[in-house]
């Protein structure tokens, strides 16, 4: 029997994963979703015959061949002979596709080595445009928002947010409604980055998305190739939020059409792949989901919103998809404040969500790579960027202004420790808000908003592609030396 080291084998059709090749002595020592087994290694639990490959049963949470065996700790996984047909290059962005008509059901998207070290990260693209932008101030607001706290500022109750950063970067967190904080379950190094950067522009899809004339959310995704996605991108959003021109190596996006969200993804997917009744379960969230994410009464766009990043999670997990890019929730909130019990309701949810994404992430391995030979938590390996065309006036609650104090702009990273967590920059209810200095990361009163926009894309850059300066230099010579932490 051939027993290969592999993370995740996905074949559209249906998804299974065994045993990663990391030592362990007892289960706690394994990622969600994984037990210590009798090797000595942890090993891919199951839930059902569903979850296993080449015939297997699922039998004491573990794919076996004979589920008499449970006992045995054998969770090896069996090639069975199939040789590599039908896996693919992990640089090609089809991924073999092609094969979505094999007698499978599906395409296998290629076994990798437990052995293979993470070259990059997996990308969520939030483009808040149409003020959208505006809400993820009350997830992270500005420290002066808190410290300074008057009732006619865009917020609605400083108790409700955490001081989780001190010192020259601080960062406040909202304080989710069970009393937790918003990634608080989580170790370190997933404080997001608040750059203050470029020139708000309101009514806007999106802005500020190109260094030097490239869209770079598509060139971050030409980055992305080790992953092997048979998907490199899925757009939801607005088609400006992703190059109108490609340059070489960049992917195309699938676009998804509007409509019903989920109904809408699967029938995207299946115009470039098989994809099975099961798989299709697995990609849907179920009503229930949905709800644990969003609390009760959730305005149409934050179920849209939920429904989207839940379909990344399963996408991600599976190794379908590297890049998302999709809109925000609630879009051009001007009169959010003059009912403060719904808006509170509002942030709430999103810090709910944004969560809730997190945590499911958490529950999977990154199926393409390893770190240090190790298995990666998913969502140690999924950047999230946050930008839009304007924040608002996060000191003006009356009519939640679209001007932004001194014209400055803001952009959220979540790079999971490649980047300085924290503000960088200031906002003040003047026209006193400071830029980073590029090359120092230092608050200055007078910088430069295309060199702060340019490092802020660069920075992401980094990040996706896990702190790799040749990605960066062979797009701008733009120093970002200020922005830069190695995990």
């Amino acid at each position: 029997m051939k027993v290969r080291a592999l993370f995740v084998c996905l074949v559209f059709a249906a998804a299974c994963s065994n045993a990663p090749a990391n030592t362990c002595t007892s289960d706690a020592q394994c990622l969600n979703g994984t037990h210590c087994g009798a090797k000595g290694s942890c090993e891919a639990d199951c839930a059902t015959d569903r979850d296993c490959l080449n015939g297997t049963h699922c039998a004491a949470g573990r794919c076996l061949e004979n589920p008499s065996d449970a006992g045995q700790g054998d969770g090896g996984v069996s090639d069975a002979g199939s040789g590599d047909a039908g896996s693919t290059d992990a640089g090609s962005t089809d991924a073999g596709l092609s094969d979505a008509g094999s007698s499978d059901g599906g395409v296998d998207a290629g076994y990798v080595d437990a052995g293979v070290e993470c070259a990059a990260q997996r990308t969520v693209y939030i483009a808040a445009g149409n003020g959208t932008l505006a809400w993820f101030t009350t997830v992270w607001p500005g420290p002066k928002v808190i410290t300074n706290y008057v009732s006619t500022y865009a917020y609605d109750d400083p108790s409700r947010a955490v001081l989780v950063l001190d010192g020259g970067h601080p960062l406040y967190t909202r304080k989710l409604p069970d009393g937790g904080t918003l990634w608080g379950w989580s170790d370190g190094g997933v404080e997001p980055s608040v750059l203050v950067q470029g020139q708000s522009a309101a009514h806007s899809a999106a802005v500020q998305i190109t260094v030097n004339g490239r869209n770079f959310a598509a060139y971050a995704a030409s980055l992305q190739r080790p992953l092997g996605a048979p998907v490199p991108v899925l757009r939801w959003a607005a088609p400006e939020t992703y190059a109108a021109k490609l340059d070489a190596g960049e992917p195309d996006a699938l676009a998804v059409p509007g409509g019903a969200v989920a109904d809408q993804t699967v029938a995207a997917l299946r115009t470039v792949a098989t994809i099975s009744v099961a798989t299709e379960a697995e990609l849907k969230p179920s009503a229930a989901q949905l709800a644990a994410w969003t609390g009760p009464s959730p305005a149409v766009a934050e179920t849209d919103f939920a429904t989207r990043l839940w379909m990344t999670a399963q996408l991600f997990r599976l190794g379908l998809v590297s890049t998302v890019v999709l809109p925000g929730t609630i879009a051009d909130p001007h009169s959010a404040w003059a009912d403060v019990p719904a808006t509170t309701r509002s942030i709430d949810t999103l810090a709910r969500i944004l969560d809730g994404f997190y945590a499911e992430l958490a529950k999977h391995p990154e199926p393409a790579c390893t770190h240090g030979g190790a298995p990666l938590r998913l969502d140690h390996n999924t950047v999230l960027v946050v930008t839009g065309d304007t924040w608002k006036n996060s000191f003006n609650n009356v009519g939640w202004s679209d001007g932004t104090p001194a014209g400055v702009n803001l952009m959220y990273v979540r790079s999971n420790g490649w980047l300085k967590p924290g503000w960088s920059g200031d906002i003040s209810p003047s026209t006193m808000s400071a830029y980073f200095d590029p090359a120092t990361g230092a608050t200055v009163p007078n910088g430069n908003p295309a060199q702060t926009n340019a490092a802020s894309l660069l920075g992401v850059i980094y990040a996706v592609s896990r702190g790799d300066l040749s990605a960066t230099t062979a797009l701008s010579s733009q120093d970002f030396t200020g922005l830069r932490r190695s995990p």
